[in-house]
């Protein structure tokens, strides 16, 4: 059995003493999973509620987060809660109105919310509605839903059936406490203009395995057109939006229209993670994206240096007049090739810092506009008087001063590269990090640590102890950046 997380435990037990009047009201069938931080929590709250649900959500540090335009519907909110002993996230989707529709749109307003809140049950210590009033929504949510290339897979083999398997899964685990009587008598309390004979004879083709295509579509025309009324957009707005909706799922147009997930409510946030080589720094960004881009809109952004065409020129013409320096047996020529050499170098470096500034750019766009972005090898002036400063202008300390006009170009954009809004910093002793990554040399190594262990925290900085475990590095990192939001 699938544990809860104890935030979820916690929570739903303070409604309950609060006697905050809500419910789990869809999808209960994976209610278990929900609880567990794995699965979406859809919540149904009374609206003389929510002041009361909101100083509960305070309570309990969940943050609101904002949905792109094409997922945000009237009466309903979304939350995003911690749970600090896994390092979960839980997602609340909030209504304080019924309301659903067909696929990518949600247009249909239910006016039965006080019959819900009359009809409840109890599953996992969590309010539900009883089986009867949620297998009437399951019907009308599958139908509205379904599509048009699923029902002629359904003809061209019935094996398959027009729902898919979630959906048949939740209709039978509906059905085992479903009783007709009481369905009927729901149905009629609702006075949703929609008519009994037809849905019973629905339901009991689920139950028994015989429902055909024919009984499909007809229930799906009879549900449309019978909740006409509680449509809240005319038929042409609701094409358009089912038309943008979808057109925003193209991968092309996601990359136009981003963040396509989930935004904070007020800015974003930007993070570097700092540490030498063998802090685990790279690997913890990429565990960290996937664990925020759960919900959120995330973005990694490097700062290391590029692996572009124009970089690798020059540092190949680098190389090439390193060597005919080395095996030119003229003096003269070995003064312009040096000088070649140095003057490559430069444009190189000058060439790194500008695309670290663009990348530094991107970041605080995405980052006004809702994202999380997470940085690895951020800039930092900390490191920049160093004899080789970590990701830092580096014209001035290989080239001698040579290239004056070049160097003050290359500080002036790393002079523009401003602060993230917090800085993690992987303290880890050389030792440890010499076990984990050999193939850096070692004076390097002991340099690199050694000025990365001198940062001290301060109200940007966290420092974080890289020694222990990944896993406990890890949650603890999640926990900070959680307070950080």
């Amino acid at each position: 059995m699938i544990e809860p997380v104890k935030i979820c435990k916690a929570f739903f037990s303070t409604l309950s003493e609060e006697e905050i009047k809500y419910c789990h009201w869809k999808s209960n069938y994976r209610l278990p999973k929900a609880l567990a931080g794995e699965t979406d929590l859809d919540l149904l709250i009374h609206p003389a509620e929510k002041t009361k649900f909101d100083q509960a959500l305070e309570r309990f540090s969940f943050k609101r987060v904002i949905s792109p335009p094409e997922k945000r519907y009237p009466g309903t909110e979304d939350h995003l809660g911690f749970d600090y002993d896994t390092g979960k996230l839980i997602h609340l989707h909030v209504h304080y109105k019924l309301v659903l529709g067909r696929r990518h749109v949600k247009d249909y307003h239910l006016p039965i919310e006080r019959m819900i809140f009359e009809n409840l049950r109890i599953l996992q210590n969590i309010n539900v509605p009883c089986a009867e009033i949620e297998l009437l929504l399951l019907t009308i949510r599958a139908n509205m839903k379904l599509r048009f290339m699923s029902v002629l897979g359904a003809v061209i083999n019935p094996e398959t059936g027009p729902y898919p398997r979630d959906i048949m899964a939740e209709f039978g685990f509906l059905l085992r406490d479903y009783n007709e009587g009481r369905f009927c008598e729901l149905l009629t309390a609702s006075h949703l203009p929609l008519c009994q004979s037809i849905l019973v004879s629905y339901v009991n083709g689920l139950r028994q395995g015989q429902l055909t295509i024919g009984t499909v579509m007809k229930v799906r025309s009879h549900i449309i057109k019978g909740l006409r009324p509680y449509r809240k957009c005319g038929i042409r707005v609701g094409v358009l939006q089912r038309f943008f909706a979808a057109f925003r799922t193209i991968p092309v147009a996601r990359r136009c229209f981003f963040p396509q997930k989930k935004k904070m409510a007020e800015k974003g946030r930007i993070f570097a993670l700092v540490g030498a080589d063998g802090s685990g720094k790279s690997t913890l960004t990429t565990d960290l994206s996937e664990w925020l881009s759960w919900k959120l809109a995330v973005m990694s952004s490097y700062f290391g240096i590029p692996k572009t065409m124009e970089i690798r020129l020059f540092v190949g013409l680098v190389y090439v007049f390193r060597l005919i320096a080395r095996l030119n047996p003229f003096e003269i020529l070995e003064h312009v090739t040096h000088s070649l050499e140095e003057a490559m170098s430069a444009r190189r470096w000058i060439l790194i810092a500008r695309k670290r500034l663009c990348v530094y750019a991107e970041a605080k766009c995405f980052a006004s506009k809702g994202g999380i972005v997470l940085a690895d090898r951020y800039p930092l002036q900390a490191f920049h008087t160093m004899p080789q400063p970590m990701d830092g202008p580096r014209i001035k300390a290989e080239d001698g001063g040579e290239a004056k006009k070049l160097s003050d170009r290359e500080e002036n954009y790393y002079l523009r590269i401003g602060l993230p809004d917090k800085i993690f910093v992987l303290q880890t002793e050389v030792d440890r990090l010499r076990e984990r990554k050999e193939n850096v040399e070692p004076r390097i190594h002991e340099v690199k640590a050694r000025a990365v262990n001198a940062l001290e925290p301060s109200d940007i900085v966290d420092v974080i102890d890289g020694n222990r475990p990944y896993l406990d590095v890890l949650l603890e990192l999640k926990r900070r950046i959680w307070q950080s939001l």
